[in-house]
C-alpha cells in the first residue's frame, strides 16, 4: 500500500503531465516559447535534482514545466496562498513551497531540503524577484549553502527573451522570441567536493542574462500594444529635473509632469535617438546612483537637522522633525502570518522617512509608525506591492489602489541598511 506522501506525489505528477499537454500549445502560440527538453540530459544522474532558473515572468514555472517531464515543487511567494479560490486550486494541483519575501525563511529551506531528500524534485528562482531592467539579479551565497546541504543534483536552466516578452513593469505582453535551455547539470558527487562560494559562482555565471546585451547582438522586434505603459513603476526619477514620482506613461510615450521631458520606447525596447538613455538598463543605473546620493543626503540631514529660529516669546525652542522623503496615497497595509491569515491596519498615506515607515489614515491618525531599525528585510511582490518584515517575524504588505513606484522605497531602505552595516564594520 502506498503512503499518503506517495499518493500525493502521484496526484501532482498526473496534473503535471496533463498540464504539459494542454498548456504547451497555448504557451508556444501566445509567447512564441521554444524550450529545450531537459530529460535527455538527466538520464545519467540518480536521485532528486534541484532546478535553478533566472526569473523574468509570472509564467516562468509554466515554461520550465514544459521542459521537464518529471514533476517539481516550485518555491513561490507566500502571497500565492492568500488569493481565495485560486490559492486552493494551486495548492491542490501543485502545492508550491511558500517563501515569505523580505524575510529569511528558515522553514522554507527546511521544507525544500526535506522534499529533495525524500526523492522529489524542487525548482527555485534564486534571485527571489523578477528583473525590472533585463539583467539577472543578485544570487546570495546562501543559495550555495542550500545546494550543498540538500545533497541533490543541480540543474541550471536559463530563459532568454523573457524580459522583452513580459517586462515586469508592463501592462501588456509582447510577441517576439522566448527561448529556454539547460545550461549545466552538476552531479551531487561533484557538488559534494565544492565549497558553497564556488557553487554559487557557477550558478551566477550559468543564470546571468542581460536582455539588452542579447538584443544588441541579435535585434528582435517584440510587438505589442501600449509598449511604455507601466514603466513608471520601474523608473521613479526624471533624468532631466531629478524629481521623484513625476513620470507618467501612455501608449509608447514616457513624460514628466514636472518638466518638459518626453520620449517613446520602440518594439526593440529602445528609447528614441537623442534621449538621455537608450535602454531601461541605462536609466535604471542612473536611478541607482541617484538614490545612493539621495539616501546619503537624507541620512546626513537626519543626523544634523537644521534648528528652527527660536521665538523670543516662546518658552521652548521648537524641535526640528525629520522630513518625509516620499509617500503614496491610497495604500492598504496588512499584517500577515505564516498560516496566511491577515490583519488590515488601514488604508491611507504610506510615508517613508530616513528613520521610519508610517501609515497615516484619512482622519490624520497614525496607525503604523515603524522604525527602520526594526525592519529586517524588504522586497516587492508583483509590479508594485511592498513586503517587509519587522522585529524578526512580523510580516507586512503594502498594496496601493493604483500603480505606484515601490522601487524607491526598496532602494532607499537597502541604501540605509548598507550604510548601517558599513558603520558597524568600520567601513568608509
Amino acid at each position: 500500500m502506498k503512503s499518503p506522501e506517495e499518493k500525493k506525489q502521484r496526484h501532482h505528477q498526473r496534473i503535471w503531465s496533463f498540464c504539459r499537454v494542454i498548456i504547451a500549445p497555448w504557451l508556444k502560440w501566445m509567447y512564441h516559447f521554444k524550450g529545450e527538453d531537459a530529460d535527455p540530459l538527466l538520464e545519467d544522474i540518480t536521485g532528486s535534482y534541484l532546478v535553478l532558473s533566472n526569473h523574468n515572468g509570472n509564467l516562468d514555472p509554466a515554461y520550465l514545466g514544459l521542459c521537464f517531464r518529471k514533476q517539481m515543487y516550485f518555491v513561490a511567494s507566500e502571497n500565492v496562498y492568500r488569493s481565495g479560490f485560486s490559492s486552493k486550486l494551486l495548492k491542490w494541483a501543485f502545492e508550491p513551497i511558500a517563501k515569505i519575501k523580505g524575510s529569511s525563511d528558515a522553514m522554507t529551506v527546511m521544507k525544500m531540503v526535506r522534499t529533495l531528500r525524500s526523492g522529489m524534485n524542487v525548482c527555485l528562482f534564486p534571485e527571489g524577484n523578477r528583473s525590472y531592467d533585463g539583467r539577472t539579479g543578485e544570487i546570495n551565497v546562501a543559495t550555495g549553502k542550500l545546494i550543498k546541504v540538500s545533497g541533490a543534483n543541480l540543474v541550471t536552466y536559463r530563459l532568454e527573451g523573457g524580459y522583452f516578452t513580459t517586462p515586469r513593469w508592463a501592462a501588456t505582453i509582447r510577441k517576439g522570441k522566448l527561448h529556454g535551455h539547460v545550461v549545466n547539470v552538476y552531479s551531487k558527487e561533484a557538488l559534494k567536493e565544492m565549497k558553497p562560494e564556488e557553487i554559487v559562482e557557477l550558478v551566477r555565471a550559468d543564470l546571468y542574462e542581460d536582455a539588452y546585451e542579447r538584443q544588441a547582438a541579435a535585434p528582435i522586434a517584440y510587438k505589442g500594444k501600449r509598449l511604455a505603459e507601466g514603466l513608471e513603476c520601474s523608473l521613479a526619477v526624471c533624468p532631466s529635473c531629478r524629481s521623484i514620482g513625476s513620470l507618467v506613461t501612455k501608449g509608447s510615450s514616457v513624460s514628466c509632469l514636472t518638466c518638459s521631458l518626453s520620449t517613446k520606447i520602440d518594439e526593440y525596447g529602445y528609447f528614441e535617438e537623442g534621449f538621455a538613455f537608450r535602454t531601461v538598463t541605462e536609466w535604471d543605473d542612473f536611478q541607482k546612483d541617484f538614490f545612493r546620493e539621495f539616501t546619503q543626503d537624507a541620512l546626513t540631514e537626519a543626523a544634523n537637522p537644521p534648528v528652527p529660529d527660536a521665538d523670543p516669546e516662546a518658552e521652548e525652542t521648537p524641535v526640528s522633525m525629520p522630513h518625509e522623503l516620499f509617500s503614496d496615497d491610497g495604500v492598504t497595509v496588512k499584517i500577515f502570518k505564516e498560516d496566511h491569515t491577515e490583519q488590515v491596519l488601514g488604508t491611507g498615506q504610506f510615508c517613508m522617512y530616513a528613520d521610519k515607515l508610517t501609515l497615516v489614515l484619512p482622519d490624520g491618525s497614525v496607525t503604523m509608525n515603524l522604525p527602520l531599525t526594526a525592519v529586517s528585510g524588504m522586497s516587492i511582490f508583483g509590479r508594485a506591492n511592498i513586503l517587509f518584515t519587522a522585529d524578526g517575524n512580523i510580516h507586512y504588505e503594502a498594496r496601493a489602489e493604483k500603480l505606484i513606484n515601490a522601487r524607491k522605497y526598496l532602494a532607499v531602505f537597502n541604501n540605509i541598511k548598507a550604510a548601517g552595516e558599513k558603520y558597524k564594520t568600520g567601513g568608509s
